[in-house]
């Protein structure tokens, strides 16, 4: 089975969008798996609050910011 990266990121975000037979192939893949945990990872991360120093942090590393 042909499996891009699209269908990996589709997998972790929005696994509805996919075929039951891609999802069953990508859970069942250990080939796979790093990519899914990348993708699963950054997921969770979207739910973390940043704090406001490390916001600085990374605006001061920005040139357009100053």
């Amino acid at each position: 089975m042909f499996i891009t990266e699209k269908d990996i990121f589709s997998y972790v975000f929005s696994p509805e969008t996919l075929s039951e037979e891609k999802r069953l192939f990508i859970s069942e893949s250990e080939e796979l798996s790093p990519l899914v945990r990348l993708y699963t990872d950054i997921k969770n991360g979207l739910d973390e609050e940043i704090s406001p120093e490390l916001k600085a942090k990374i605006s001061a590393k920005i040139p357009a910011y100053k």
